[in-house]
């Protein structure tokens, strides 16, 4: 599956330290899936004692990742 980073996402990459293959990783196994607004999904994977969210969208065999973001897993009631 093709993975395209936009602009925003890759600023929220550098903020919080995410690379391309924790987006990878999140993305195709993620701990846990949601849809969100729209045609929007939300990954989430957990990383030590935070988790990671990425949030795209998917047209076909192509996703495009809008955001990322790390947070704490008891905004989003997961338990790691």
């Amino acid at each position: 599956m093709k993975i395209t980073i936009l602009d925003h996402a890759r600023e929220r990459m550098e903020t919080y330290n995410v690379a391309e293959a924790m987006i990878r990783d999140a993305i195709e196994k993620p701990d846990s899936m949601m849809l969100s607004h729209g045609d929007r999904r939300i990954a989430q994977k957990r990383l030590g004692r935070h988790i990671l969210r990425v949030i795209y969208e998917q047209h076909c065999q192509e996703c495009f990742v809008v955001t990322v973001y790390k947070a704490r897993p008891e905004r989003y009631e997961i338990q790691i």
